[in-house]
C-alpha cells in the first residue's frame, strides 16, 4: 500500500505507518533525510493536513484508507474519525487528533527528529506558533 504523506502531522505519520507496514512514495526533502525514502510513483491513498490542521484528510482507495484508519487506531488511543457516510467504506476520511493523540504523535516523531514538548499542539495553533516552534527545532537539530 503506497502512500504520499504531506503536512504538519507527516513524520510522526510515517513513523507510525511505516511500522505498519506501508509504503511512502514521493517524498519531500525532509522526508528523505529522516528516513532515507526514495520510492515514487503513484499513491493509493495521499494524505494532507485539513486547513484547521487538526484533522487530516485521508483520501484514495477504500481499502487502503481503512486499513490507514485501523492502523491509527491501534497507535493512537483517541481518535476522531469523520466519514462521508457512517458505517460505510469510504474513498475519504477525515481523522482528527485530540491533545492526547497529539502527544502520541510528539513521542511518534521524537524518533526521526528533535521534538520539542507540545509540537503537534502548537503547529496546529496557528501560523505563528507553528513558525516558533519549526524556528527552535532547526536551532537543535
Amino acid at each position: 500500500m503506497k502512500l504520499e504523506v504531506r503536512g504538519i502531522y507527516s513524520t510522526a505519520l510515517i513513523v507510525l505507518l511505516l511500522e505498519k507496514g506501508f509504503e511512502i512514495i514521493n517524498p519531500t526533502r525532509s522526508q528523505v533525510e529522516r528516513f532515507g525514502l526514495n520510492s515514487r510513483g503513484d499513491a493509493d491513498v495521499n494524505i494532507t493536513d485539513s486547513n484547521d490542521r487538526h484533522y487530516i484528510e485521508v483520501r484514495g482507495e477504500s481499502e487502503v484508507v481503512e486499513s490507514i484508519i485501523e492502523a491509527l487506531r491501534e497507535g493512537l488511543e483517541d481518535l476522531i474519525v469523520l466519514r462521508p457516510i457512517k458505517g460505510e467504506k469510504a474513498s475519504m476520511a477525515r481523522i482528527g487528533f485530540p491533545t492526547e493523540a497529539k502527544l502520541k504523535l510528539d513521542e511518534f516523531r521524537s524518533r526521526a527528529a528533535y521534538t520539542v514538548p507540545w509540537h503537534h499542539y502548537c503547529r496546529a495553533g496557528g501560523e505563528a506558533l507553528s513558525s516558533m516552534v519549526s524556528f527552535a527545532e532547526d536551532l537543535v537539530e
